[in-house]
């Protein structure tokens, strides 16, 4: 049997500069972006190279993508809202 993730907001306000700041790099650089795999692949180096990684995590429900949100790969229970 699977628990269910307790998951909480990311509301300081420097930490969700950074992901805006990393995401905006991302689309205005010359990435390769065919895919929500590319954005993630993209979002992990521009990162990365910043020092502090994020991820995009994609939301299913019934098989179906829903939305996404961002987190910290250090602390993935710490998350954007969902989009």
């Amino acid at each position: 049997m699977s628990e269910a993730m307790i998951c909480s907001l990311i509301t300081e306000s420097q930490d969700l500069q950074y992901i805006f700041d990393i995401l905006n790099q991302v689309l205005d650089n010359n990435h390769v972006l065919g895919s929500i795999k590319d954005v993630q692949t993209a979002l992990k180096e521009v990162s990365l190279e910043h020092g502090r990684e994020i991820q995009m995590n994609l939301i299913f429900e019934e098989n179906y993508l829903t939305g996404f949100n961002f987190s910290f790969t250090n602390e993935p229970t710490k998350t954007t809202a969902t989009m």
